[in-house]
């Protein structure tokens, strides 16, 4: 009997991995139909794997279910199985993580531990097209490049996503035919994240309103995919022109780079990895047209324009004047003549915020930790809570009148470049407690007496 999903897959591997049938697997887990699915097909294909399998301890009794039902499954196949249980909630709140990403560093962290130990040579991962699918919607709704249109990536580095031929639909049919049991996480029936509100609820909307939409999807995805390595082919090569090692510092070239949107464009692909944003890259691109010697800072590098070149060079923290970081369990600060005071405050303790600009309250898990307080930098911006578009922090010191001293030694509270609070004036809107805030952020300033 033909079995065209096994064909299918084998077909697929061989096209990422050379001689697959050579490779040793390491297969990651967590009892759901995808990952039993993608277990069966490497059995079926008689690739060597082992498994493994993390309970996160999120769902209680469930996560313990989940991993009793993979031990046993694989037991019963004679398949090798590795589990481990983590404290997921104390991680996040040690890093300063949602649960989500910590459980995704958790998890990652401990499969590369084990790829190495036992050892394989691949981390297999169940991710399939619908999956692909989301994250390029995600992506597109939080802002993304060209490479973030490719969705998810078949292969990286020694993971491998051995299902992403097939779509979730193609998985359950797969999974009756062969009587393959699996156990469901009741969190993916929940829309508390924006992935199960796009797999629950927006999706099958947009397949009622345009039905059949979905179907040229690996098509496009294919065609985006190639076009992202042809337009990263094409920054590598703008790089290698345009840098030039100059003792501790790169010069870049900046022949016909424009001050419009392509050139800001073109600089925030070249200069993106060295902490620069895109408003940054347009302001650099800018000052190409005019004289030499504005210098611009991400939190690890600074840039000076120069005649016909930009340079660039590496900067330690007492560099760029006061620098410190904020960790999620810092409680008390001394910043030059100010004291600023954090602490968490869970939603449900929450009782309210308290008039006036010295305290200011964000929500938690929309901050990347550690935040850094820092001196004002010229070009600085903000976008202000209940304030539509961006505003220069030179403009807003001019408008509370502040005096040269007060708005040098002024701390920051900055997420990357990304100025989040002004103590005594504005804070931002892109961080502020909404209807989804689980965790706040409080900070609070006072002058030291």
């Amino acid at each position: 009997m033909s079995n065209p999903m096994l064909q299918a897959f084998k077909d697929f591997l061989k096209n990422l991995i050379e001689e697959p049938e050579n490779k040793v697997f390491l297969l990651a887990v967590s009892g759901g139909p995808d990952s039993m699915a993608m277990t069966h097909l490497f059995l079926k294909a008689g690739l060597k794997f082992s498994v493994a399998h993390c309970n996160f301890g999120l769902r209680g009794a469930e996560s313990d279910r989940e991993e009793v039902f993979v031990k046993e499954w694989m037991q019963q196949h004679g398949i090798k199985v590795y589990t481990r249980k983590f404290n997921t909630r104390a991680f996040a709140e040690e890093k300063g993580l949602s649960v989500q990403l910590a459980a995704r560093e958790l998890r990652y962290s401990w499969f590369e531990e084990l790829r190495q130990n036992i050892p394989a040579d691949f981390i297999a991962t169940a991710h399939h097209l619908d999956d692909s699918r989301e994250t390029l919607i995600i992506n597109i709704l939080r802002g993304t490049g060209i490479a973030g249109l490719a969705g998810i990536p078949a292969l990286t580095g020694n993971i491998v996503r051995p299902l992403l031929f097939t779509t979730r639909n193609k998985i359950e049919e797969y999974l009756e035919i062969n009587n393959i049991p699996f156990v469901t996480d009741s969190s993916n029936l929940h829309t508390d994240y924006l992935r199960n509100q796009l797999r629950l609820e927006i999706i099958p909307a947009l397949l009622k309103a345009w039905p059949g939409w979905d179907t040229s999807f690996p098509d496009t995805l294919a065609r985006l995919s190639f076009a992202a390595n042809i337009f990263q082919q094409k920054i590598k090569e703008e790089k290698e022109k345009r840098f030039r090692r100059s003792g501790p510092a790169w010069h870049i070239i900046t022949d016909e780079i424009q001050p419009g949107e392509a050139g800001a464009q073109l600089l925030y692909e070249l200069l993106k990895i060295y902490g620069f944003n895109l408003d940054q890259t347009r302001e650099i691109a800018l000052a190409l047209t005019k004289n030499s010697g504005r210098t611009f800072f991400s939190n690890t590098h600074r840039i000076s324009t120069e005649r016909g070149f930009l340079e660039l060079i590496e900067i330690s923290p007492k560099d760029s004047g006061l620098f410190i970081e904020v960790e999620p369990d810092t409680s008390e600060v001394l910043a030059g003549r100010y004291i600023l005071r954090f602490n968490r405050i869970d939603i449900k303790d929450f009782r309210g915020f308290s008039p006036g600009n010295q305290t200011a309250w964000f929500d938690f898990h929309k901050l990347n930790f550690p935040l850094i307080l820092r001196n004002w930098r010229p070009g600085d911006r903000i976008q202000p809570l209940g304030m539509e578009g961006w505003q220069k922090l030179s403009d807003l010191f001019i408008q509370y009148k502040l005096s040269k001293a007060q708005k040098e030694s002024l701390p920051l509270l900055c997420c990357g470049e990304e100025v989040v609070w002004i103590p005594g004036l504005r804070s931002s809107g892109r961080f502020k407690v909404d209807s989804h805030t689980r965790l706040i952020f409080k900070a609070e300033i006072s002058e030291e007496r």
